[in-house]
């Protein structure tokens, strides 16, 4: 059985993951409840817990300071963070200490089960002891910020019809932020790294002169060619055909 260490300043929130997660029962049980971080350091001195899942914003110690107390007490700990989409960036924060993964709000039901079925399937996790000592280096955290992933499946679909709402949504955050957020750790808007990623792929393409333009623009994501070759000449101040000519390559 998997114990549960629920911290959340909302009584409300406490009781509904509480009831969520206990109504499966599917190895895991919520076994003590907190209002704020300090709270639930003396939830933890008091009892073996596999699993906290915290929310970011209480008062008194808020949770970017409650995980990184608790990796440096108790390192075997899995910690499961709670935000809401203004609050991204201490999430990142809480992954940088430790935490394996984090939950928008509100909390989606089924998800916030397979998180914990994957975590329970660990090794370490259910029936065992986390380890006190803080000799035990900390479990790393899964790659799973919402801009690589963006970035990743940019990289997967360049050639596809994509659109900012589409990866929006597959990162599970709300398009407006998505979109801010994107700018700001990137240094680009969504469209601009579209494009760039489609026309760094053409020069590639382009260095090989057996592919026909007219076959490039179609692979990275244009059907029209001659469209194309304005967006690959504003991009990079080259035609296609000058800049496979600037290469050695002859064929149109």
């Amino acid at each position: 059985m998997q114990d549960i260490l629920v911290v959340d300043d909302e009584p409300l929130i406490r009781l509904g993951l509480k009831k969520i997660i206990d109504n499966a029962r599917a190895g895991f049980q919520v076994r003590g409840e907190a209002g704020n971080g300090n709270e639930g350091l003396e939830k933890l001195a008091a009892h073996r817990f596999h699993t906290v899942i915290t929310d970011i914003k209480m008062p008194g110690m808020n949770g970017v300071e409650f995980v990184k107390s608790i990796f440096s007490r108790y390192p075997g700990v899995r910690v499961i963070v709670l935000s809401g989409y203004a609050e991204f960036e201490f999430v990142r924060e809480t992954m940088k200490y430790g935490a394996v993964d984090y939950l928008l709000k509100p909390v989606d039901n089924q998800d916030l089960l397979d998180l914990l079925s994957a975590i329970g399937r660990k090794p370490g996790a259910a029936g065992s002891e986390p380890d006190a000592s803080p000799a035990s280096p900390p479990l790393p955290a899964p790659k799973n910020d919402p801009i690589s992933r963006a970035k990743a499946y940019i990289a997967e679909h360049y050639r596809h019809n994509i659109s900012l709402n589409e990866i929006a949504g597959i990162v599970h955050l709300n398009a407006i932020y998505f979109s801010q957020l994107f700018k700001k750790e990137t240094g680009e808007n969504f469209t601009g790294y579209l494009i760039r990623c489609r026309i760094e792929q053409a020069q590639r393409l382009l260095e090989d002169p057996h592919n026909r333009i007219a076959e490039i623009s179609l692979e990275v994501g244009y059907e029209d060619p001659n469209y194309f070759s304005r967006i690959f000449k504003r991009i990079t101040g080259l035609s296609p055909q000058e800049y496979r000519a600037q290469r050695g390559g002859r064929n149109a």
